[in-house]
């Protein structure tokens, strides 16, 4: 229960009573001053009922008043048999439970709200964009949510039905989970039935939201079939064709890979994934339209120690589409700002002695607070013992240059991998590349296993010893990427796995490229390290969260 008021200006009322008090002091009347003190009193409170009245208070008793949106799709994979099972069914829910508010939202390409269900059975419905009608031709849950939100009675329990066949290829519902949890709006799905006509659409594109020109980067196409066929999947940008494949579709929903690259730096660009199929009664739901933004080449800074064997490395990295400044030590920025400019910082083979402590000071909040990549490659000048101990590049280092003085009986480790979409070609090579190096460093006796996720998560590699390890490194070469980004199912699953190993030492490594759906990482994060599991993070690409990554290294006393 919560008292609210609708307006606040009536409390300048109340300055009127200390006014009224002084004048009754002041008075001629013939009364005891028993009665001009209750005299006052009477007066006080009328006034301050007059001044409750006007602020026009509301008593709202929340649990008791509800407010229902019902979310009908009325788009083309949906026959009208089922669109008006559909609205039977609402009627005999809302009449069953009787809300006290309730609204319903038509939708395809776009939504409108009705406040009666009488309004919504006579929806005018197209299959192109038209003034007062909803557009058949495309499927937005996304949109329809966001119109749904908009829709509730203030201060009233939030339920959202949402009745739809699910074959959405505009928007992505996905992202306003975290608004619908956020509004504590409860959200309840009604599966529709789809037209059965051999319909075959694109349902999304998975891609980075960011990419530099020329880069080789992933693309993911979610083609939906509801028969086995033969198909054409292609990627356009405006008028030309990165990429095109021929499939067989299988029944239901399939992933269809590609390696894109774009040579304009042209900021903004919109993909369009097309599917072609004999007999696919709906053309309209044959294209799917995501945009990513492209930069210019990568800038790479290059301090050599060398300077006579720079020539060497900067013609490879040039080579390979990189725009490379070869510095010498001396000439490394000591401004956080003028180092912001490279995407990455590459230090070879320099001498602490070189560097002031500005410079290290700087080039640490580079990469720590900015994201910026940075290689120490160690040589004569620099490696072992020594090094760059104890100063802020070290901080900023997975790896220290103090010599431990033993090594841990027995070690468990588990690399919990990212398979999203977002990170197939050149990244899941990498990662799996990441995944299978510390087995050089453990023991036969040690422990190993790699959980992959993309939605959900699997064993890959099943925790075991690190003595078999040809077929653990098969097993990870296996990794393929697909699907969304979904970090927390992954991660619990290690910390269960190895709350009870008897190890002197539990590390878990989280290698991700993207954002994840919102959960409690902090709460479980904080049992892992009561649990003596540290957990470590590598951020992959551009896109990755690093906030969050860096958090949950730091709740898990780890490194990032």
């Amino acid at each position: 229960m919560r008292l609210s008021f609708d307006t606040y200006w009536p409390l300048l009322l109340l300055l009127v009573i200390p006014y009224l008090w002084r004048v009754q002091t002041k008075t001629l009347a013939d009364l005891s001053p028993k009665h001009l003190q209750l005299a006052g009193v009477v007066r006080s409170v009328i006034i301050a009922l007059i001044t409750v009245s006007l602020m026009q208070p509301v008593l709202y008793r929340s649990g008791a008043w509800e407010s229902i949106v019902y979310l009908l799709d009325v788009s083309e994979s949906v026959s009208p048999p089922a669109i008006q099972s559909a609205m039977q069914w609402i009627q005999q829910t809302n009449n069953l439970g009787h809300p006290d508010h309730s609204r319903f939202v038509p939708f395809a390409a776009n939504s409108t709200v009705f406040e009666t269900l009488e309004q919504l059975k006579v929806v005018e419905v197209a299959t192109e964009s038209s003034r007062g009608s909803i557009d058949q031709s495309a499927t937005d849950i996304e949109g329809a949510i966001d119109t749904a939100i908009r829709s509730f009675a203030p201060h009233h329990l939030k339920r959202l039905v949402l009745i739809s066949d699910g074959n959405e290829n505009s928007g992505h519902m996905l992202n306003m989970l975290s608004r619908l949890k956020s509004e504590n709006i409860h959200l309840y799905t009604v599966p529709i039935q789809a037209r059965t006509n051999r319909d075959v659409w694109v349902e999304n594109i998975m891609a980075p939201a960011d990419v530099t020109a020329e880069e080789l980067f992933p693309v993911e196409v979610h083609v939906y079939s509801q028969d086995e066929t033969a198909a054409e999947v292609q990627i356009h940008y405006g008028d030309k064709t990165l990429g095109s494949r021929k499939v067989q579709l299988i029944r239901g929903l399939n992933r269809i890979a590609f390696d894109a690259s774009i040579k304009d730096d042209a900021g903004p660009v919109t993909l369009e994934a097309e599917v072609k199929a004999q007999g696919d009664p709906f053309a309209d739901n044959n294209k799917f339209r995501s945009s990513l933004v492209v930069k210019g080449r990568p800038k790479i800074l290059y301090v050599e120690g060398h300077p006579q064997s720079a020539k060497y490395l900067q013609t490879a990295l040039t080579n390979e589409g990189l725009n490379v400044n070869t510095v010498a030590p001396g000439m490394i920025p000591t401004s956080v700002e003028q180092l912001d400019a490279y995407d990455a910082l590459l230090l070879s083979d320099v001498p602490r002695s070189s560097l002031t402590e500005e410079q290290m000071r700087s080039l640490a909040t580079y990469v720590r607070d900015l994201g910026g990549g940075f290689i120490l490659a160690g040589g004569e000048n620099n490696h072992g013992e020594g090094g760059y101990a104890k100063t802020a590049i070290e901080e900023v280092l997975p790896v220290t240059f103090e010599a431990k003085k033993e090594k841990p009986d027995s070690v468990a480790m588990i690399m919990v991998l990212d398979k999203s979409g977002s990170m197939g070609g050149q990244k899941i090579e990498m990662t799996k590349e990441a995944a299978k190096a510390p087995l050089a460093l453990l023991k036969d006796t040690d422990s190993f296993g790699v959980v992959a996720f993309d939605y959900n998560f699997y064993w890959p590699v099943k925790f075991q010893t690190a003595s078999n390890r040809s077929a653990i490194t098969q097993a990870i070469s296996t990794i393929i990427a697909g699907g969304e980004t979904n970090i927390y199912p992954a991660l619990r699953e290690a910390y269960i796995q190895l709350a009870g190993a008897s190890t002197q030492v539990k590390h878990v490594i989280l290698l991700s490229d993207g954002r994840s759906l919102p959960d409690d990482f902090d709460g479980l994060t904080k049992k892992m390290a009561e649990s003596k599991i540290t957990v470590s993070t590598v951020a992959v690409g551009n896109g990755a969260d690093r906030e969050l990554l860096a958090n949950i290294a730091n709740w898990g006393h780890g490194r990032t």
